[in-house]
């Protein structure tokens, strides 16, 4: 019975450990997306759903080229959009 108790006192720690881990790691990304939203508002471009979907690609290493090709289709220039992706891409 006691082993039991040990194997269940184990599985919820482990589950404990897995959630605050993806916490931990989800809290940058969003941080990341947001400086990207923040510089493309501060170029006067209007941030809407697809500027946000263009930032939330840019998360990933290698999602910077998709964030830029993204926000040059919604008619940011390339040099803000690089900047955006950039901001996007660290963390």
């Amino acid at each position: 019975m006691a082993t039991r108790k040990h194997r269940i006192a184990q599985g919820l720690a482990a589950l404990a450990l897995a959630a605050g881990a993806v916490l931990a790691l989800s809290a940058p990304a969003q941080a990341d997306v947001l400086a990207c939203t923040d510089h493309v508002k501060a170029n006067g471009y209007p941030v809407g759903p697809r500027v946000q979907a263009a930032c939330e690609a840019g998360v990933p290493w290698d999602g910077h080229p998709h964030c830029v090709n993204q926000l040059l289709d919604v008619k940011v220039a390339i040099h803000v959009a690089d900047r955006a992706c950039h901001q996007a891409t660290l963390g």
